[in-house]
């Protein structure tokens, strides 16, 4: 946003105008070609040139993710006017890599002679917008309209050139409000979350507003210090239509240089740990626990072309400024960072961002169109990616990624990116669920072993870690506790078990345990049953002095693991079985912390087809239960 107010049309330039897909891809000069989305994409099947519904209608929910949204609501259309051209002043004047303080001064003065502020009212807004600007949060989503107003006395009267008498802390949060009621009359804003200057905004059309369920939101600061808010995310999820989805936008480090990058995929991984949303978020951060996730924002990764470091500066930027009036996209996103980062697994792990073929959207001049600011390297610092959990790639698909130049109050040029999502089939879980042949599902876990895991202890304790892995599930609609998650009886008593898991292996970064895992599912009758859920495979450091430390997760879909099988009845009789390799990247915060490979037997069984035949295929003639209630050698 540039810390501008943006005006209406600023605003149409970017927003569908009430959320009209049609008109927005029937207009877009970047419609998603097939041939451009990368071979290992795991949307590639689902993916044609201008897959576009014959009726596309309205777009459901509206994401907006807002960086420097943060803006002083100007009283005089004058001085709007000044405010303007004095920040594209600035922004020339800072691209020059020199003090602004001059200019700045000049600014200041400028102002003061156009326009006494009160004193008070100055005050305030020092209080209200410079604290919740350098480190605090707003929710703003039930108070949309509930900011209390300050009025000073005496103002009134004598107020010159039509100055208002009201200030309102929050009024850039009001104006945002009223600009997107006009552009969106058909929408509820469901989450308007403020941590320092970056915003995120979700709209959802009306109609549908009373299906949006679980909606959670939170922040990470990654500014100076870690402290202050002009850098971080922000993370909300919510269900729609019994689809759990993970929107994040943010804003990192900025500048070129090789440390910047490395901060950059440090940011990406401390939002994803600090901002805890979704089910079971100690465990699963919000790119793992939905069925989709989205990240979005000023990222700020840069083109930096393969000899960048034979040249001088001017000459890089001026090398990049004539690709892009030649448009050579390719060549630019093949200079990406951000491009090179995902290909070298270096943040965001398993998430997917199309090739911009289209102008760099950084950094510009305030104004229509690509002005590009001479002392920096046009660059893809826009972006949007999105991820989406084992087994569901296919139920999305990209049909519009799209800069917008129109967007002529701020120094960068949004993005946008509309998907046609189809809806995730959810499974009947419930307790009391058996099959009409009485067999339960059931899953041996052998061969189990992890490689190159990240180490967890400091060097006093002995610089390795002590991991073991725990299974845990989450169905469809995100409850932990149904699938996996037992309660034994002895003795007449209830005793909790908790979550099948492995012995502890001391002091070991490539650990294999010999002993299997019996893994016994609950509450389900019917492969249908099934839609929808995930078992993680979660690796965890134990700790005897202080709390376990996750190390990460291997997410796998159950339908995928059981599809072969049925509780049916066979016409021989035989009970069929399905095995399963998994070999995966262990993730936490979108970044590789190891690898696990293990074989996963499953069966649909009655309890004394279990004795004869589950029993038998983990070659266990005498089990025993460890403390966490799973059978193992």
């Amino acid at each position: 946003m540039g810390n501008a107010e943006p005006t209406g049309s600023a605003l149409g330039g970017w927003v569908p105008n009430d959320g009209d897909l049609s008109s927005m891809l029937e207009k877009t000069l970047y419609p998603v070609p097939k041939e451009i989305v990368p071979e290992d994409s795991p949307s590639k099947g689902a993916i044609t040139f201008g897959n576009v519904p014959d009726d596309a209608g309205k777009l459901d929910l509206i994401v907006l993710g807002m960086q420097e949204s943060t803006f002083e609501v100007e009283g005089k259309k004058k001085n709007k006017t000044l405010v303007r051209q004095n920040s594209e002043a600035m922004d020339a004047n800072d691209d020059a890599g020199e003090s602004a303080g001059t200019l700045r001064d000049s600014v200041i003065k400028e102002k003061k002679k156009k326009k006494k502020k009160n004193p008070i009212k100055k005050a305030v807004s020092s209080v209200t917008g410079g604290v919740r600007t350098l480190t605090g949060s707003r929710d703003n989503t039930k108070e949309t309209f509930a900011v209390p107003d300050i009025r000073f006395p005496g103002v009134e009267k004598g107020k010159e050139d039509n100055e208002p008498s009201i200030l309102t802390p929050f009024q850039d949060t009001h104006v945002l409000h009223r600009l997107l009621k006009e552009r969106c009359p058909s929408y509820s804003i469901v989450v308007d979350y403020l941590r320092g200057e970056m915003r995120m905004i979700v709209l959802v059309r009306t109609e549908l507003k009373d299906q949006v369920t679980g909606i959670e939101v939170d922040a990470e600061n990654t500014g100076l210090g870690r402290v202050f808010a002009n850098k971080g995310g922000i993370i909300s999820t919510l269900t729609l239509r019994k689809t759990r989805f993970s929107f994040m936008s943010a804003h990192l480090t900025a500048h070129e240089g090789g440390k910047h990058y490395i901060n950059r995929n440090k940011d990406l991984a401390e939002i994803l740990w600090g901002a805890k949303v979704g089910p079971m978020s100690k465990y699963f951060d919000a790119s793992i626990n939905s069925h989709h996730a989205f990240f979005c924002g000023d990222l700020n990764y840069r083109v930096v072309l393969p000899n960048a470091d034979n040249m001088e500066g001017a000459e890089h930027r001026e090398t990049v400024r004539g690709m892009v009036e030649r448009e050579e996209w390719r060549a630019l996103n093949d200079a990406d960072e951000l491009g090179q980062a995902l290909r070298k697994k270096e943040c965001l792990n398993g998430f997917v961002t199309l090739p911009c073929l289209f102008p760099p959207t950084f950094k510009v001049m305030r104004q229509g169109g690509y002005e590009y600011i001479e002392k920096r390297t046009p660059s893809y610092t826009d972006r949007v990616l999105w991820r989406s959990a084992d087994g569901f790639e296919s139920n999305i698909s990209p049909i519009c990624y799209e800069p917008c130049p129109d967007f002529d109050t701020s120094d960068h040029k949004p993005v946008r990116c509309a998907f046609t999502v189809k809806p995730t089939k959810i499974g009947n879980v419930a307790l009391e669920n058996t099959s009409a042949t009485g067999r339960k599902l059931y899953a041996v876990v052998s061969k189990l072993s992890c490689t190159d895991l990240t180490i967890m202890d400091n060097e006093l304790l002995g610089g390795s870690s002590d991991p073991y892995v725990m299974f845990m599930c989450l169905t469809g609609d995100g409850e932990s506790k149904k699938l996996l998650w037992r309660n034994s009886g002895e003795n007449g008593k209830s005793k909790k078990v908790g979550w099948p898991r492995t012995k502890t292996i001391m002091q070991e970064l490539n650990p294999t345990w010999r002993d299997p895992v019996l893994l016994e599912f609950g509450g389900v009758a019917s492969y249908d049953d099934l839609a929808g859920s995930i078992v993680y495979a979660n690796v965890i450091d134990y700790d005897m002095n202080s709390g376990d430390d996750v190390i990460g997760a291997v997410p796998i879909n159950l339908q995928r693991i059981c599809s072969k099988i049925s509780p049916d009845d066979t016409d021989d009789g035989s009970r069929p079985t399905q095995k399963t390799q998994i070999s995966k990247p262990v993730l936490r915060n979108g970044q590789v912390h190891g690898h696990l490979t293990c074989t996963i037997e499953t069966a649909w069984v009655t309890q004394q087809e279990f004795e004869e035949s589950v029993a038998s295929a983990i070659g266990a003639s005498k089990r025993k239960k460890d403390k966490s209630g799973c059978l193992i050698m």
